[in-house]
C-alpha cells in the first residue's frame, strides 16, 4: 500500500477533492484532517534538537510510564 499526502490550503478545495476521490472509488479509505500550524519556529527547533539527540544516543530515552511517574512525583499530578 502507498500513502500519498496532498496539502490543500482551501477547505472548499480539500472537500471537493475528497468527494471526487470517494466517488471515483479511488481508494477504500480517504482521510482528511486539519494540520496543526500552532507550533512556533522555536518549538520546532527544540523538537528537532531533541530528535537529533535521541538519534545520536537512543539509550538516553526513558519509557513513557517512567516519564509519567516522574511528572507525578515532581508536580503531584
Amino acid at each position: 500500500m502507498k500513502t500519498i499526502t496532498i496539502k490543500i490550503e482551501s477547505d472548499k478545495d480539500a472537500s471537493l477533492l475528497k468527494r471526487l476521490l470517494e466517488e471515483a472509488e479511488f481508494e477504500a479509505f480517504v482521510e482528511s484532517y486539519e494540520e496543526d500550524d500552532d507550533i512556533s519556529e522555536e518549538e520546532m527547533r527544540m523538537l528537532e534538537s531533541r530528535w537529533e539527540k535521541y538519534q545520536t544516543n537512543p539509550q538516553s530515552a526513558i519509557p513513557y510510564d517512567e516519564l509519567k511517574e516522574k511528572i507525578k512525583k515532581k508536580y503531584g499530578l
